[in-house]
């Protein structure tokens, strides 16, 4: 058994629409809605790696970088290694008339639009409380 230290990046992508603002969710492998994110490759930048892992497991393109939300830490076991992750979060706008086309090969199932207000309620990963906030809080202050 061995410790390992990971680092992904990911993103919480938005857009304007008639009906208000709308925040994407996808529901992963384990059946639980979050945000896209995924491994920074050697070499990469933790906000390329965002836009390109939301791109590659959604589909969407044209995505535009707002800010940095922050980072969040966890530790995990996965084939008797100790895994601790580091993720790089950022805020992204989507165009409105945005193509989804959802990833298979890793497993995600869905992706549905939520209103700003039922984020909260909606996200099953309750450890993402901050980054959450913070992406609402930047969306009620400028839009």
């Amino acid at each position: 058994m061995s410790t390992k230290l990971e680092f992904s990046a990911g993103g919480i992508v938005y857009k304007k629409t008639k009906q208000g603002i709308k925040i994407a969710l996808i529901l992963d492998p384990f059946r639980k809605w979050t945000f896209a994110k995924g491994h920074i490759e050697e070499n990469e930048r933790p906000e390329r790696a965002a836009l390109r892992e939301v791109e590659e497991e959604t589909g969407m393109l044209g995505l535009k970088l707002i800010e940095k939300l922050g980072e969040m830490t966890y530790s995990f076991r996965a084939k008797g290694d100790l895994i601790n992750k580091v993720v790089y979060w950022y805020l992204m706008e989507a165009p409105e008339d945005v193509n989804i086309e959802l990833q298979d090969a890793e497993g995600i199932a869905d992706l549905k639009w939520v209103n700003v207000d039922e984020l909260e309620r909606v996200a099953s990963y309750k450890d993402m409380e901050d980054v959450v906030n913070k992406a609402v809080q930047i969306l009620n202050i400028e839009h």
